[in-house]
């Protein structure tokens, strides 16, 4: 089975609503992160 990883920007207050087993572009939600889940962390420095 593939996978694909989306980040889509909304404004503030104007997400739409997201639950479990959604179909979305034939597919349905498996996981969602309420954040940037691509972001990289930023690196500690010491």
């Amino acid at each position: 089975m593939s996978k694909l990883t989306f980040v889509v920007e909304f404004e503030d207050g104007k997400e739409p609503p997201v639950h479990a087993h959604m179909e979305v572009f034939g597919g349905k939600v498996v996981a969602v992160a309420f954040r940037d889940a691509l972001e990289e962390p930023e690196e500690d420095e010491d």
